[in-house]
C-alpha cells in the first residue's frame, strides 16, 4: 500500500531489536517505507554481517576502520518506485559518528534528501559529536524533555507503538505487578519496590536483566537473566498482569515502552518517570507516579480496572511520526 501523501520515501536504519522492530512494524504496509534491521534496505544476511562488523562501535573505538564509503551505496538504496526525496531516520547517530561523510553522501545524491536522528535512549554516550551531528543533519529529536532542554534539540513526545495483541479483561491476573528491564542504575529501587509490593501480598513478576551476580536476591517472583526475553513473552506477561511497572534509568524524563503497553493493553501504570501526570494521556484511574518505593499506594495496584473509563489510545501509531516529519518539514 502506497501513502500518495508523503512528500518523502523514508529508510529507518537501526531496526535490529525486536522490540524496536515491533514499535514501528505497522510502517510495513506502506510501499514508501523500508526499515533496515541494521543500515542495509536489502534481505542479505552475510552482507549484514560484514557490514556491522566493518563499523562495529567496539572496533571503531580502537581503530577507525577505512573504506566505510564502500557501502554508502548500498545503505541508502531503498529501491523505492518513485522519483521522491528521501527522509533518512538514524536511531541514535552512531553512523553519523563513525563516518560522517555518510550525511555527506546523502545530500550529495540528493539535496532535497534529509537526514533526521531519533534518540529513543539517553544521548551521554554520544554528547561530544551532538553539534557535529547537529550542522550536518536536518533534525535531531529525543523523546527525553530534559535532554532536549541540556541539548537544544527538538522534543517529541509522542510515543511509537504498534498493537502486538488484543486487549483482554481476564476475571483473574497471574500477577498483580510485572517488571521487565534490564538492571543498569536502577537495581536498588527495582528490590525496593518489590520488597514493598510481596510485603502487602501482592503477587510479582519482575525478570531483571544482566543484574551483577553480587546484587542480586533470592525470592519467589523475581528472575535474573542474562538476555532479554523476546518481546511476544513480554506481551505475554503483561496480558497476565493487572499492572505494569515501570522504572526509568537515573536522570531520563521520558516514557518507556511501559507505558504505551499499559494504555494500549488496558493495564495500570506504576511509574517513577518524572513529568508523567504532564503528558495528555496520562489518567490518574490508570496511572500512578512514585519516586521511592515508601511513596507507593499499594491499594492503587489492588483496586479493580475501570476498563469503562479507559480508551485504548492509537496515536503511538508510528504512521504518525511520519506526518510528524512531513509537517515539519513544510513548515521549516
Amino acid at each position: 500500500m502506497e501513502n500518495k501523501d508523503f512528500r518523502y520515501n523514508y529508510i529507518l536504519y537501526n531496526m535490529e531489536t525486536a522490540y524496536k522492530w515491533q514499535m514501528y512494524q505497522d510502517l510495513l504496509k506502506l510501499d514508501n517505507v523500508r526499515m533496515c534491521r541494521g543500515a542495509l534496505p536489502m534481505n542479505q544476511p552475510l552482507l549484514h554481517k560484514l557490514h556491522k562488523l566493518h563499523w562495529s562501535a567496539k572496533i571503531n573505538g580502537k581503530v577507525n576502520l577505512p573504506f566505510k564509503k564502500l557501502w554508502f551505496k548500498k545503505m541508502t538504496d531503498g529501491k523505492f518506485n518513485n522519483n521522491k526525496p528521501t527522509c533518512f531516520i538514524l536511531f541514535g547517530g552512531q553512523y553519523g559518528v563513525r563516518e560522517p561523510k555518510l550525511l555527506d553522501y546523502i545530500k550529495r545524491i540528493n539535496p532535497e534528501n534529509k537526514i533526521v536522528i531519533h534518540y529513543r535512549d539517553i544521548i551521554k554516550s554520544e554528547e561530544k559529536h551532538i553539534e557535529m551531528l547537529k550542522k550536518k543533519t536536518d533534525l535531531i529529536y529525543t523523546y527525553d524533555k530534559g535532554e532536549s532542554e541540556k541539548y537544544d534539540i527538538y522534543y517529541y513526545d509522542a510515543y511509537v507503538y504498534s498493537r502486538l495483541a488484543k486487549t483482554t479483561e481476564p476475571d483473574k491476573f497471574d500477577y498483580d505487578l510485572f517488571f521487565v528491564g534490564y538492571a543498569k542504575d536502577r537495581l536498588p529501587l527495582i528490590h525496593s519496590v518489590y520488597k514493598k509490593a510481596t510485603e502487602s501480598g501482592l503477587k510479582c513478576k519482575f525478570l531483571v536483566v544482566e543484574a551483577p551476580q553480587n546484587n542480586r536476591i533470592t525470592a519467589d517472583g523475581i528472575e535474573y537473566l542474562d538476555h532479554v526475553i523476546p518481546y511476544k513473552e513480554v506481551i505475554n506477561y503483561v496480558c497476565k498482569s493487572k499492572c505494569i511497572l515501570e522504572i526509568t534509568q537515573e536522570n531520563a524524563e521520558g516514557a518507556t515502552m511501559r507505558t504505551a503497553e499499559a494504555i494500549l493493553y488496558k493495564r495500570k501504570l506504576l511509574s517513577n518517570c518524572k513529568r508523567a501526570s504532564d503528558r495528555p494521556y496520562y489518567n490518574p484511574l490508570q496511572m500512578k507516579e512514585f519516586s521511592d518505593a515508601n511513596d507507593i499506594d499499594m491499594d492503587f495496584i489492588k483496586e479493580k480496572i475501570p476498563y469503562d473509563k479507559l480508551e485504548s489510545i492509537d496515536a503511538f501509531s508510528p504512521i504518525k511520526e511520519l506526518e510528524f516529519l512531513e509537517n515539519f518539514f513544510e513548515n521549516n
